[in-house]
């Protein structure tokens, strides 16, 4: 056994189901002892319970700390009673929440600040309490606290919707860690069966971590309380200050929806221009070479703050890729769709007045009133969307080595008729710049038309970049796949869809 090559014995191990444990097989002897380690200690699933064993047999040994890639924390926080379930958490619930979730973070951090620089480590941190729905391992528990939902007795994830995670007074001791290279974090329930993190409590981690390179964060923004959302918006702008220089690239999905009943107005985030998140977005990605952001609300001044041209104009010298998905209304309040014709006016003759739901049910259980009732309509392009291609445009002209930019409205409409054609209406509104194919592309649902002075400012793209001339292309389409599953690079998938029933339009010659 001492003399079979390491490629052999991987081979045996790959034979072996992967629920197996291998730790019986490093009994074999020393050879398959480091080579079933090497697997086993690659990636680290932890919870603080499981921390003494991470400083004891891991920390210990160089030898193990070596192997170790990727290690992921599952902050375990208090459980709650059964009474409990049925009511929101109370302020002190959320106190004892943010102590453990710190103490989590302070203890694992604790154990790798003295692990050296060539660890390069990916960390991965979640939370969640035995408690909650998710929490229950045993799925004959989650079936029947689903049906005490149904009778009103248990609030599941709407117990704590409205809570979010903290760092406690302790975040001003976390240590540095010079060994986390990558960084995720989950921290929206939207998306995950985990609990929601404040970001700036993300960002009080990321300070700590002065060799981190990349960020990809799962945050939230769909706060209805805008006082609440406001706050944890700015202080997530605020934070950003504190990221260190080492960050190239950043991944972010930070949900933040317009209303749902899209007759009513947007919220009022921040003045136009001057939202301390989206400025502070477009300060740190001058260090960075991707970003994308992904259910973000935004305004021009993520790409081009209304002062750049009176100031030292921004530079994104080292950014290639820019990606942005974003809501259908801007931070400042103004939806950047209207009501196509194709579009179905709701009856609201059979619909509840918002009073008697709000009288009727739990509040916990009351939709905020912008979202009730749901009513999605927006899909033809207002005038206001040129501006966020102007900025947009102009930003791209200071990124000398950008390859590509890809913008993705979130277009939710779902009433839409299209007789003229055989195809299901899908609703969508992209556009994106490919510099290998001298190529500026809109494609949408609704017929829309960027204005000259968003033509010329995309020619001015390509005169930067140095193509001798650029490609616009404007179409249309009844029904066509979404971007966002699809290479963003791939300039021929849309051929096979240009067709009569596809509803297919041009709606500017190029």
């Amino acid at each position: 056994m001492l003399t079979l090559p390491p490629e052999i014995i991987h081979h045996v191990l790959s034979f072996l189901s992967p629920d197996s444990s291998l730790a019986p097989y490093a009994r074999v002897n020393k050879q398959w002892q480091m080579l079933v380690e090497k697997i086993t200690f690659s990636s680290l699933h932890l919870i603080p319970a499981r921390l003494p064993d991470l400083l004891r047999f891991v920390s210990a040994s160089s030898r193990r700390r070596s192997y170790v890639r990727k290690i992921e924390l599952l902050a375990i926080l208090p459980e709650y009673s059964i009474p409990a379930r049925g009511g929101v958490e109370t302020a002190d619930e959320q106190r004892r929440n943010d102590e453990s979730f710190t103490r989590a973070i302070h203890s694992l951090l604790d154990i790798l600040s003295s692990w050296p620089d060539n660890c390069h480590l990916t960390l991965r941190i979640f939370a969640r309490s035995p408690s909650d729905l998710n929490g229950e391992p045993d799925m004959a528990k989650r079936k029947k606290r689903l049906l005490y939902k149904r009778r009103g007795n248990d609030l599941l994830d709407l117990r704590y919707h409205h809570s979010y995670l903290r760092l406690s007074a302790l975040e001003h001791t976390l240590p540095s860690v010079r060994a986390i290279v990558h960084l995720v974090v989950i921290g929206d329930i939207s998306y995950s069966d985990y609990r929601r993190i404040a970001p700036a409590a993300v960002s009080g981690i990321i300070s700590c971590l002065p060799r981190l390179r990349t960020v990809n964060g799962v945050l939230c923004d769909n706060e209805r309380n805008m006082m609440e959302r406001r706050s944890l918006r700015d202080e997530f702008g605020i934070s950003l200050t504190q990221w260190p220089a080492s960050i190239q690239h950043l991944h972010l999905k930070y949900r933040g929806d317009p209303p749902a009943n899209e007759n009513r107005p947007p919220p009022r985030l921040s003045e136009k221009g001057t939202d301390a998140l989206c400025l502070a977005l477009n300060h740190l990605s001058q260090q960075l070479v991707t970003v994308e952001l992904k259910d973000i609300t935004i305004g021009t001044e993520l790409f081009w703050p209304s002062d750049a041209a009176l100031v030292s104009p921004p530079r994104w010298p080292h950014l290639t890729h820019f990606t942005v998905v974003y809501g259908s209304a801007t931070t400042c309040g103004q939806w950047l769709f209207d009501r196509d014709p194709r579009s179905k006016v709701k009856n609201y003759e059979h619909e509840r007045p918002y009073e008697d739901l709000a009288e009727d049910w739990p509040d916990p259980r009351v939709p905020a009133e912008q979202d009730y009732p749901v009513d999605l309509f927006r899909t033809k392009p207002a005038p206001v969307l040129s501006e966020l291609y102007r900025s947009a445009g102009l930003a791209a002209q200071q990124m000398p080595l950008l390859q590509q930019m890809v913008l993705v409205a979130q277009v939710r409409a779902s009433r839409l008729e299209c007789p003229e054609t055989t195809a299901v209406p899908q609703a969508e509104h992209w556009f994106r710049y490919l510099r290998t194919s001298n190529l500026a592309q809109w494609v949408g649902f609704s017929e829309f038309h960027p204005t000259e002075e968003v033509l010329d400012t995309w020619r001015d793209v390509g005169k930067s970049h140095g193509l001798e001339q650029m490609k616009f292309e404007n179409m249309g389409f009844v029904s066509c796949p979404s971007l966002l599953i699809r290479d963003y690079g791939d300039i021929d998938f849309l051929d096979e869809y240009k067709t009569e029933e596809n509803g297919y339009t041009l709606w500017d010659e190029a």
